[in-house]
C-alpha cells in the first residue's frame, strides 16, 4: 500500500507533490489564555488534586500523633574577660550533647526514650550572648513541660561539672607550679643559712628566694580568682523562665494544616494540567483540523455534558446504553445530526461514509439518529457498522446474523449490517456483493467506519466521498492526516470534517485551502467504479 501511494504521489504534478511534501500545521499559540482554557477544560484534574490535598492536610494529625512544645528560659554566666558570643556557642554545643540526654532520661525514668532522638536536631536557641532559649516537644502539654525541666535541669549540673572540671585542672597546674617554687624557696632558704656562704653569695641567694615568693604568692592569687571566678559563673547562672507550654489551638491547627494540604495540592494538579497542556501535540483547533484532512471543518459540537447515569434493578449506577441515547441523543449533537441529514438531502445522494478518527461512540449517536430522522421522512435505510469496535453490535438482537432488521426508535427500523469480526478485506468485499440486492432496495446508505493504519483504507474503496469526524484533544496530527491520506490513497474524497468536544475558546474558522489542489478528493489514478447505491 505504501508503494502504491508513494508511485500515486509521483504521477502528481509539481505544484501538487510540493503541497503535498510541505502540509504543516498552523501551530498553537501557547499564552496565558491558552493555559487558562487549558486549566477549564480538565478542572476535574487540579480540582481532585486540591480536595486530595485537603483530605490529606486534615487528616494529617490524624494519622501523625500531635506534637506539644514548651520552653524554658536560662541566663547563662561566664567567666570575666571572656567573650560572651563564644561562650554562648560553647553553650548551645554542650547542649545538643548525648550525655545531657542520658542526664535528662535518667531524671525522667523514661529509658525506653532514644537519646539521639530524645533532644532532637537543635533544643537550644541563642536570644542574646547570656539568654538561652530550650524548646522540647512531647505527646502532651504536661509530658513537654517535663521534659523541657527534665533537660534544663541536666544541662546545668552538666555545665556545672564541666567548669568544675575545667577549674580543677587549672588549679592542680598552679599547684604543681607552687610546689616546685616552694621546694626551691627551701632550698634556697637552707642555703642562706648555711655558715659556709659568703656575703656576695648570701645577697644573690636572697634576691632568688624574694623572686620565688613573689611567684608562689601570684600562683596563690591566681588559683584563689580562678576559684572565685567558677563560683562566680556557678551561681549567676539561674533559670529565667521555668518550663512553660506553648499552646496552639487544635482548632487552628487543623484548619493551617487543611488550608496547607489544599494549597498543595492546588498548585501540584494545576502544574499537571499546565505541564501537559504544554508538552501536548494533540489537536483541538478547527484550523488545524482542516489542515490536516484538507477538507474544512462544516460542523462542530461543543463539549459533551454527559447526563447522570440511571440506577438498574439493584439500585446501582450505569451509564447510559447505545439505544437510549440514540432515542435521545446528546444536545450538542443536534447540529452534527442536522449536517448529516442535509448531506442526504431530496435522495439523489444514497451513500454517506463517516470516518471516525478517534472516539467512535458519538459519531454512531449522531449517526443513529440522522437515521431515525430518514425514517421519519419515510426513507428506507440501511446503517453499516465498518468499525473495528464493531459499535452497532449490541443492538443485534440475533448473534451471528450480521444483517438485521433493527429498531432504533419507536417506529424507526433500519437494516443494520455489522461483518463478522474475522473476515479479512476479501471477505468484506464478498459480504457487500452478497447483500447486493438488499442495498438497491433501500434509499439511503448510512456507514461508520474507522481505518487501521496498519491495513489501511482499502475495505471502503466501494466509497468515492467520506466525512472525517475528529475529537478534539484526542489525537495526534500523525494520525489525522494518516487517516485523510490513506482515504485518499483507496480513492474516497475527504469532502469535510466534523469536530467534537470542540473547545469553546476556538476562535479559528477550519476552512481548507482551496488552492491546494491535491485535497478534497482522491490521489489520481486510484478511483474504482461507483457503488450501485450512489
Amino acid at each position: 500500500m505504501t508503494l502504491e501511494l508513494d508511485q500515486t504521489i509521483d504521477t502528481l504534478p509539481e505544484i501538487e507533490r510540493d503541497n503535498y511534501q510541505t502540509q504543516v500545521l498552523s501551530g498553537k499559540l501557547v499564552s496565558f489564555r491558552y493555559l487558562a482554557a487549558a486549566l477549564r477544560r480538565r478542572k476535574r484534574v487540579w480540582i481532585a488534586a486540591a480536595l486530595i490535598g485537603l483530605v490529606f492536610g486534615t487528616a494529617f494529625h490524624v494519622v501523625v500523633p500531635r506534637s506539644y512544645t514548651a520552653y524554658s528560659t536560662l541566663y547563662l554566666a561566664h567567666a570575666p574577660g571572656t567573650d560572651d558570643a563564644v561562650g554562648m556557642g560553647n553553650d548551645l554545643a554542650l547542649l545538643n550533647n548525648t550525655a545531657v540526654a542520658h542526664r535528662a532520661i535518667k531524671l525522667l525514668r523514661e529509658p525506653s526514650l532514644d537519646p539521639a532522638k530524645f533532644l532532637g536536631k537543635a533544643p537550644g536557641k541563642s536570644i542574646s550572648d547570656n539568654v538561652m532559649v530550650v524548646t522540647m516537644h512531647g505527646p502532651s502539654y504536661a509530658e513537654a513541660v517535663r521534659r523541657v525541666n527534665a533537660v534544663t535541669t541536666a544541662y546545668l549540673a552538666f555545665r556545672v561539672l564541666q567548669y568544675n572540671a575545667q577549674d580543677d585542672a587549672i588549679v592542680k597546674g598552679l599547684n604543681k607550679q607552687t610546689a616546685t617554687l616552694q621546694s626551691q624557696v627551701n632550698g634556697l632558704t637552707n642555703s642562706i643559712n648555711s655558715p659556709n656562704t659568703g656575703s656576695d653569695q648570701l645577697t644573690q641567694l636572697v634576691q632568688q628566694r624574694s623572686q620565688d615568693n613573689t611567684e608562689i604568692a601570684n600562683l596563690q592569687q591566681t588559683v584563689q580568682g580562678d576559684q572565685l571566678a567558677t563560683v562566680s559563673i556557678v551561681q549567676a547562672t539561674r533559670i529565667l523562665t521555668s518550663g512553660t507550654s506553648v499552646y496552639h489551638s487544635t482548632v487552628k491547627l487543623f484548619v493551617v494544616d487543611s488550608l496547607t494540604g489544599l494549597g498543595v495540592g492546588l498548585v501540584i494538579g494545576a502544574g499537571i494540567v499546565v505541564l501537559s497542556a504544554l508538552v501536548s501535540d494533540r489537536v483541538r483547533r478547527r484550523e488545524d483540523v482542516a489542515t490536516l484532512t484538507g477538507a474544512s471543518v462544516e460542523v462542530s459540537a461543543g463539549p459533551i455534558r454527559h447526563p447522570r447515569s440511571n440506577s438498574d434493578t439493584l439500585g446501582r449506577r450505569r451509564s447510559p446504553q447505545l439505544g437510549e441515547l440514540i432515542a435521545d441523543p446528546y444536545p450538542e449533537l443536534r447540529p452534527v445530526v442536522r449536517y448529516l441529514v442535509s448531506q442526504i438531502g431530496d435522495g439523489s445522494q444514497r451513500g454517506l461514509l463517516t470516518v471516525a478518527v478517534d472516539d467512535v461512540h458519538l459519531p454512531a449517536v449522531a449517526l443513529a439518529a440522522t437515521a431515525v430522522k430518514l425514517v421519519a421522512a419515510n426513507k428506507k435505510v440501511v446503517l453499516v457498522d465498518l468499525t473495528a469496535e464493531h459499535v452497532f453490535e449490541p443492538l443485534l438482537k440475533q448473534k451471528g446474523k450480521p444483517v438485521q432488521r433493527v429498531e432504533l426508535a419507536r417506529n424507526a427500523a433500519v437494516t443494520l449490517f455489522v461483518p463478522p469480526r474475522d473476515l479479512g478485506p476479501e471477505d468484506d468485499r464478498a459480504a457487500w456483493e452478497l447483500s447486493a440486492e438488499r442495498w438497491q432496495r433501500s434509499h439511503v446508505v448510512l456507514a461508520l467506519a474507522t481505518v487501521d493504519v496498519a491495513r489501511g483504507a482499502w475495505h471502503l474503496r466501494n466509497w468515492d466521498r467520506a466525512i472525517l469526524t475528529v475529537t478534539a484533544g484526542r489525537s495526534s496530527p500523525q494520525r489525522i492526516s494518516g487517516t485523510a491520506e490513506l482515504l485518499r490513497a483507496s480513492g474516497v474524497a475527504v469532502v469535510s470534517s466534523i469536530l467534537l468536544d470542540a473547545d469553546q475558546n476556538d476562535e479559528s474558522v477550519g476552512l481548507a485551502d482551496v488552492g491546494d489542489p491535491w485535497r478534497a478528493r482522491p490521489l489520481a489514478g486510484t478511483a474504482t467504479q461507483p457503488p450501485a447505491w450512489k
